[in-house]
């Protein structure tokens, strides 16, 4: 592993432990800041290591936690109130519709 891939590992490894600490969703250009990137630059590596842009990764995360919220035996109603969703109204149509 060449000394960039090591930097980057790192640097990803500290995106996602920031991404699944956060209370709500963060934003491109948060994400990149923390990471000390342009947004450009963040979401290509990113994209390039997970395999999904930050976005994409953050969605899977909401719809995995409203599937255990739906096993836990809240409605259909009652889940995406329970998200930690800013764009409350974007989250129920992604949810409904059953897609991230």
């Amino acid at each position: 592993m060449t000394q960039d891939s090591r930097y980057h590992y790192h640097v990803m490894r500290r995106a996602i432990e920031e991404i699944d600490a956060a209370p709500a969703p963060l934003s491109l250009e948060d994400l990149a800041a923390r990471m000390e990137m342009s947004p450009a630059h963040f979401q290509r590596l990113f994209s390039r290591w997970v395999g999904v842009s930050p976005k994409r990764y953050q969605q899977y995360l909401a719809l995995g936690h409203a599937k255990a919220l739906l096993k836990d035996r809240f409605t259909t109603l009652e889940t995406p109130m329970r998200w930690a969703c800013p764009a409350r109204a974007a989250c129920m149509t992604c949810f409904f519709a059953g897609k991230p």
